[in-house]
C-alpha cells in the first residue's frame, strides 16, 4: 500500500515537473520572440538612423545620373490642396524637391553621333483617381465635370541650359550653394495625422529626361532617358522605405525612373504609445477592485499625474491637431473619473446596506 502511494506521488511530481517545464519553455520562447522583434524594430533602426530601406526592381544602364534632395515642407499651397482633395483624401504635409547635381555621359555614343545634350527634366506625381467613391454620393454627377478638369498628374520640370557631353566624355553639373528647387509636391496617399503614431505617407514619383543626340549627317534625334537617381531624404520623425525601378508605365510611351516612397512613424513611438495607453487602461480598471482606501488614493494620485504628463510625451509639438492618442487619453480621464466615483461614492453607499442584512431584517419583521 505504501509502495502504491509512493508511486502515485512520484507520478504526480513528474507530471508537475513536466507541466512546469512546458510552461517555462513557452514563456521563454515567447519573451525571446518579443525581445528579438523589439531589437529588430527599435535598436537596429536607431543604429542606422541615417539609412533608409531601399528595394530595387528593374534597373537599366543610363546615360544620366541625377542627385535629388527631398525635404519636408510644413505647408502646401491651398489651391493645390483644394484641387487634389476633390479626387482623394491626401495628407496634410508635403515635400520639397531640389536638384543637387547631374552627370551626363557620352561614352555610349556611336561613331556617327557627335554629342548628347539634355533638354528638360520632368518629375511627375501620378494621382490615383478612384473609380467609384462612396464619399461623393448624390453629388457624383455634379462633381464629374470638375474632376475631369483637374490634371491627372502634377508635373515639375527643369530646363537645362546648353548641358552637353561629347562622344567619350563625361560632364557634371552641381548646384553648389544655390540648390535648384524644382517644386513642392503633397503626399498623395496615407492615413492623416489624426491616426498618429499609426499615420502614414506615400509619394510616387516618375522621373525622366528629354535629350537630343547630335549626329554628323542628318537631323538630330530626340530621345527620352530614364536616369539613374540618387536621392537624399530629410524627413525627420519618419521611418522611410523606398522602391525604385526603371520601367515603361502603361500610360506612357517612354521609360521612366519610378520611385515609390513610403513613410511610417518610428517603431519606438508606436510601441511606447500602445504600451503606455494599454497599461493605463488596465491599471484604471484594477483601481475599482482596490479594497484598502489608502492604497486606492496612492494609486489614483499616481495615475492622475501620469495622465497629466503623458500627452506631451506621446504627441510631439510638431503635430498641433488632435490625434487618436489625444482622444484615447481623454477617454482614460473619463474612465479614471468613473473609477474614482465608483470607489469613493457608489461602493460605500452600496456596502452600507447590504442585501443580506435587508433580507434578515425583513424576516425578523415578518416573525
Amino acid at each position: 500500500m505504501h509502495t502504491l502511494m509512493s508511486g502515485t506521488a512520484n507520478k504526480q511530481k513528474r507530471a508537475i515537473r513536466t507541466r512546469n517545464l512546458v510552461i517555462r519553455g513557452v514563456l521563454a520562447v515567447g519573451f525571446t520572440a518579443i525581445a528579438v522583434f523589439v531589437i529588430a524594430n527599435l535598436v537596429i533602426p536607431a543604429m542606422t538612423i541615417t539609412k533608409i530601406t531601399v528595394e530595387h526592381g528593374e534597373q537599366a544602364l543610363s546615360d544620366v545620373g541625377l542627385s535629388l534632395v527631398v525635404s519636408e515642407e510644413s505647408q502646401i499651397p491651398l489651391q493645390l490642396k483644394a484641387l487634389q482633395s476633390l479626387r482623394q483624401e491626401y495628407g496634410e504635409s508635403a515635400v520639397s524637391l531640389a536638384l543637387r547635381g547631374v552627370i551626363l555621359s557620352g561614352e555610349r555614343l556611336t561613331s556617327t553621333e557627335e554629342r548628347i545634350c539634355l533638354k528638360t527634366l520632368w518629375i511627375a506625381e501620378p494621382l490615383l483617381v478612384p473609380e467609384d467613391s462612396p464619399v461623393l454620393g448624390e453629388k457624383a454627377a455634379d462633381l464629374a465635370d470638375i474632376l475631369n478638369q483637374i490634371p491627372v498628374e502634377r508635373k515639375l520640370s527643369y530646363e537645362f541650359d546648353n548641358f552637353c557631353a561629347e562622344r567619350g566624355t563625361l560632364e557634371t553639373q552641381t548646384s553648389g550653394d544655390e540648390v535648384v528647387v524644382l517644386g513642392v509636391l503633397p503626399f498623395t496617399r496615407g492615413l492623416p495625422s489624426y491616426n498618429y503614431p499609426f499615420d502614414t505617407r506615400a509619394l510616387d514619383l516618375e522621373i525622366w529626361v528629354e535629350a537630343e543626340i547630335e549626329v554628323q549627317e542628318g537631323a538630330n534625334r530626340e530621345i527620352v532617358i530614364a536616369p539613374n537617381t540618387h536621392s537624399q531624404y530629410n524627413l525627420p520623425g519618419w521611418q522611410l522605405s523606398l522602391f525604385t525601378e526603371q520601367v515603361v508605365p502603361e500610360n506612357r510611351t517612354h521609360p521612366v525612373t519610378s520611385q515609390q516612397l513610403a513613410l511610417q512613424r518610428p517603431f519606438a513611438s508606436r510601441l511606447l504609445s500602445t504600451t503606455l495607453l494599454a497599461a493605463l487602461f488596465i491599471i484604471i480598471i484594477l483601481l475599482g477592485f482596490t479594497r484598502q482606501i489608502d492604497a486606492f488614493i496612492q494609486a489614483s494620485v499616481a495615475v492622475l499625474l501620469t495622465l497629466l504628463g503623458i500627452q506631451d510625451l506621446l504627441v510631439p509639438a510638431a503635430i498641433p491637431e488632435t490625434t487618436i492618442v489625444d482622444q484615447t487619453i481623454l477617454g482614460l480621464y473619463i474612465l479614471f473619473a468613473l473609477a474614482v466615483l465608483v470607489r469613493l461614492m457608489i461602493k460605500p453607499i452600496w456596502d452600507h446596506a447590504p442585501v443580506a442584512a435587508l433580507d434578515k431584517s425583513d424576516n425578523d419583521a415578518g416573525e
